[in-house]
């Protein structure tokens, strides 16, 4: 039996928290405290109304958009609350109706987040951006991007799963864009008018491309059931399970939906396929490879992959990666060394943060 509560505006405000990997800069899973201990949101009815004073309790001045599904980092431990009710107009999260502590029939994929902004700008281009996406964007580096999804395979391994990934690469990304099927998107983007004809204009009989980074074409999920990290024109589509066989029909079934949208959009990718595994596993019963199908074509795993400029290896122990940096250093080191007797103490210093640091 569900009770709805109703609290009135003069309570105190709930204590609130964002959790994820970009939490500082305003996007993360919301988490409430009660009794003692935090707990998160269920996303039924979550909406860009709880988003508003979400983020204005934390002190952000505007809310971008409520999160949901795979845009949340899942959240482990007690769900608080659910049918959370805000009008937009609430002081804190505490004046909104919401179901009993502790009443959901929810999981922790449905976790309830926000993407909350200190600026008064129009964030028109990050409104459809996800909190997968990186590049192009503060705070959102490579590194970042490579510690990110390492981390979240080898979390995976260390439950016992294995772990299946597609790596993504656009061919010629800059030169492949499709000028009709811009214009179009432009125009569904609310491009019009003068405008739209000067862009029009711009791209007809020439060679220059321009490209509109973070556009989600359809206005639905491409993907199902994988998750995915996006870095300029490198995608991983990636899946964990604890059998290799779930592993391939989920990744097959979301590349396929992928592949038909490359076709419509007229753009050709560079594909790969990897398959993580712990040590222990992997010594005893060899390699593990995964066939990904896709329309007619089959794609059997590679067994290795630089992401990134970073080599990866099946149990993600960077060995292969640290080992070949340090052969690098080290002739570059040695070759400073001959060297030191004719340099100033600032060329060998720049020499030194250009080929070696850097």
């Amino acid at each position: 039996m569900w009770r709805m509560v109703t609290s009135p505006s003069y309570v105190t405000a709930l204590p609130l928290r964002l959790q994820g990997p970009f939490s500082a800069n305003g996007t993360g899973r919301v988490e409430v405290f009660h009794n003692g201990e935090w707990g998160t949101i269920c996303d039924d009815y979550w909406g860009i109304n709880d988003a508003r004073v979400v983020c204005r309790q934390l002190g952000y001045k505007h809310a971008v958009k409520a999160l949901q599904g795979r845009d949340v980092p899942h959240g482990t431990g007690k769900i608080w609350l659910h049918g959370i009710a805000c009008t937009g107009s609430e002081k804190n999260l505490g004046g909104c109706t919401h179901r009993s502590w502790g009443s959901h029939y929810c999981s922790h994929d449905e976790d309830a987040g926000v993407n909350c902004s200190s600026t008064g700008k129009n964030r028109l281009l990050f409104l459809t951006t996800l909190s997968h996406q990186f590049g192009f964007r503060s705070k959102y580096s490579t590194g970042l991007a490579v510690t990110y999804f390492t981390n979240t395979i080898i979390n995976e391994i260390d439950r016992g799963n294995l772990a299946g990934a597609i790596f993504i690469d656009f061919r010629k990304a800059f030169d492949t864009v499709d000028h009709a099927v811009l214009i179009k998107k432009m125009e569904m983007l609310g491009v019009r008018g003068v405008q739209l004809k000067w862009f029009t204009e711009y791209l007809s009989n020439r060679q220059q491309v321009v490209i509109y980074d973070n556009y989600r074409s359809d206005y639905y999920p491409v993907l199902k059931h994988c998750n995915v990290i996006m870095y300029a024109d490198d995608t991983v589509l990636y899946f964990s399970h604890k059998d290799i066989k779930s592993i391939e029909a989920v990744l097959s079934e979301d590349m396929d939906a992928v592949a038909q949208w490359l076709q419509r959009n007229q753009l050709v990718i560079n594909l790969k396929v990897y398959c993580f595994d712990t040590a222990r596993r992997l010594a005893k019963e060899g390699n593990l490879s995964l066939c990904i199908q896709i329309g007619s074509d089959v794609i059997r795993s590679t067994t290795s992959y630089v992401y990134l400029g970073v080599k990866l290896d099946p149990t993600l122990n960077f060995g292969q990666y640290l080992h070949r940096t340090f052969k690098k250093t080290s002739s570059k080191m040695k070759m400073l060394k001959n060297l030191h007797s004719s340099l100033t103490v600032q060329s060998a210093l720049m020499i030194c943060q250009s080929m070696i640091v850097h």
